[in-house]
């Protein structure tokens, strides 16, 4: 979770809403996360996401409406921000011998049992 927390942490240094934990969230399945999955076996990772449309009602990946929402100025500018907050999280990693050091641990107390 710390680099879920260092996201969110710095999502609302951007004046966006974000949770930590996305544990209790219910997602659907997706089968095009294989790259995603074999690095986060391997590495600290997370996968963030977030709602492009919640304005459109059915708006859920992979139908018409989803597109709809995509393609509003809203989602360009939740995914902008979405990857200014990424970009962030990276840099907090990279620059920050603690930072990374608490997510290896993390990743091997917690993924690698």
């Amino acid at each position: 979770m710390t680099i879920a927390r260092r996201f969110t942490q710095n999502m609302s240094a951007i004046g966006r809403t974000f949770l930590a934990d996305g544990r209790d969230l219910p997602i659907g399945a997706s089968t095009d996360m294989d790259i995603a999955g074999n690095v986060c076996y391997e590495v600290p990772s997370f996968h963030g996401f977030f709602s492009v449309g919640p304005e459109i009602p059915g708006a859920s990946p992979h139908n018409p409406e989803f597109a709809i929402a995509a393609g509003t100025r809203s989602a360009y500018l939740l995914a902008m921000d979405s990857a200014k907050g990424m970009a962030m999280t990276a840099y907090d990693i990279l620059s920050d011998d603690e930072v990374a050091a608490e997510a290896w641990e993390e990743f091997r107390n917690e993924f690698r049992q």
